[in-house]
């Protein structure tokens, strides 16, 4: 026999407490499961790593362009 972790969603289904509106904040605790999940897939993935290098390496070139006490009087 062995033992197998319930997942997040399945120990929600199960969650019982005495508070009102608990149908209420079951979804909403839901709700944040999901965002969680899908943050997670995202921030997995190897191209939202390359977009995040690039993004770095761009901002410091544009840093590094940058010529100091050039500035635009408006």
């Amino acid at each position: 026999m062995s033992v197998i972790e319930q997942t997040r969603l399945e120990k929600l289904t199960n969650f019982e407490d005495r508070y009102p509106c608990l149908n209420c904040r079951k979804g909403l605790m839901k709700f944040r499961i999901y965002v969680n999940m899908f943050a997670l897939n995202i921030i997995s993935m190897k191209s939202f790593e390359n977009a995040t290098i690039t993004v770095i390496m761009l901002n410091s070139l544009t840093l590094g362009a940058e010529v100091p006490g050039d500035e635009i009087a408006w």
